[in-house]
């Protein structure tokens, strides 16, 4: 009994540390013992309604993980449904299995193996499958991190090619936002007019992966920046960042203008919206930009995902152990 109230404890002051896996494992066991006597006929149930009340249970994600849920699902849902079961289960991890990236493989997989918690637990199957997928291991493979010459590359580029002073200054201004505080793609997307406070030199995001609120600090320059844009365009309320037709910009025109620009400059496939990100995190980090900032500028909960954006060079470690100066 007291190796059982040890245990409890030790999951409660470690929650913030536990990973999806460990977590859908609880998780799948409370349900267990919560609803293991109550059954549903699954095919009673529209497809979009099983997702839809599956994710009213996911309280603390952001919209674009809802997102991302609903589409995993709904492809999952299209191929087993309502004949879920370990055959269908199984035959459909193996029919995309290498059409998936390790890293988004291994996020698809926990989206469906909570999703199965889910019914087996709310009584929609009468055997768990979330028991039966593997979740592969985190791809470790350093990620491309562009360095400041083809930042400079980027920009120099961007200004050549858009001939219209609008489209020139638009596209600049959003990029120049993501290479400045590191914003990821969506968040960009969602700013609004009201969300830009000059006078105390931030703005506030409303709508982060997290599905936490907070702000980023503005520096002069990043004010200038948006001064100058909000004033071209006239923006008093509503959307920040426009299309040329007035509405709130949309991911495919970023990354298609990205793309343009990436090509004209000659610079890997591998620049996209978010190696801004990288690039940002990347070069606080070599300023010396303490790690516990680093992390909250970045607004990641865990630290060991800041460090996964960093590129530790040899160099680096070497100019480290120069810091040490021994007076002999």
């Amino acid at each position: 009994m007291e190796n059982r109230e040890t245990r409890k404890n030790l999951i409660i002051s470690n929650l913030d540390d536990l990973d999806e896996v460990t977590l859908c494992d609880i998780d799948t066991y409370i349900l267990k013992k919560k609803n293991s006597k109550s059954r549903k006929e699954i095919i009673n149930t529209k497809k979009e309604d099983l997702v839809g009340e599956f994710l009213n249970r996911k309280l603390d994600i952001s919209d674009n993980t809802i997102k991302n849920y609903q589409s995993v699902l709904s492809g999952f849902l299209k191929y087993a449904y309502p004949n879920i079961n370990k055959d269908t289960v199984m035959a459909y991890l193996r029919k995309l299995k290498d059409k998936w990236s390790t890293n988004t493989k291994r996020r698809n997989y926990i989206f469906i193996k909570n999703f199965l918690n889910h019914l087996y637990g709310f009584g929609y199957l009468d055997e768990d499958f979330s028991d039966i997928i593997p979740i592969p291991k985190k791809n470790k493979v350093a990620q491309y991190i562009p360095d400041d010459n083809e930042i400079n590359l980027f920009f120099s580029t961007l200004k050549k090619i858009y001939k219209d002073n609008n489209d020139r200054l638009r596209y600049s201004t959003i990029f120049s936002i993501y290479t400045k505080i590191g914003l990821r793609l969506y968040e960009l997307i969602n700013l609004n007019y009201q969300d830009i406070d000059f006078e105390h030199s931030k703005f506030y995001l409303n709508q982060t992966k997290n599905g936490d609120k907070t702000y980023m600090p503005m520096d002069d320059q990043l004010k200038e920046i948006i001064k100058n844009y909000i004033n071209r365009f006239d923006i008093k309320e509503g959307a920040l960042i426009r299309g040329k037709g007035g509405k709130r910009v949309n991911k495919n025109v970023i990354n298609n203008n990205l793309k343009r620009i990436v090509k004209e400059a000659g610079l890997t496939e591998s620049f996209t919206v978010h190696a801004f990100r990288r690039y940002f995190i990347d070069k606080q980090s070599r300023s010396n930009t303490n790690v516990f900032l680093l992390s909250d500028l970045a607004r990641h909960k865990d630290l060991n995902t800041t460090r996964g954006y960093l590129n530790v060079r040899e160099e680096d470690k070497r100019s480290a152990i120069s810091n040490i100066k021994l007076a002999v």
